[in-house]
């Protein structure tokens, strides 16, 4: 990534990207197009086999930073293209 949009990114305003700034998570980003889904079961035993760990929990405000950026990017406006092809 270009210096420009790490600092985009940092300063959360990339849409498509959301940066927690905390001393674990400094290195790491989520990108919104690569969403999967996991069955909280199976999170639940991969925690507790040791396979993956909890890093950390968002409190109130970031939850709702995720939320909102999250909604901004599932339900931006479609390209024109896309549109006439309906």
């Amino acid at each position: 990534m270009k210096p420009s949009t790490i600092n985009e990114v940092k300063l959360n305003r990339k849409y498509d990207t959301l940066y927690i700034d905390t001393a674990e998570t400094s290195e790491y980003h989520i990108r919104f197009n690569l969403v999967n889904t996991f069955k909280t079961k199976r999170v639940k035993e991969l925690l507790s086999e040791g396979a993956i760990k909890k890093i950390l929990s968002l409190n109130t405000i970031g939850y709702y930073l995720f939320i909102i950026k999250l909604t901004i990017h599932f339900m931006r406006a479609e390209g024109e293209e896309v549109v006439s092809l309906r």
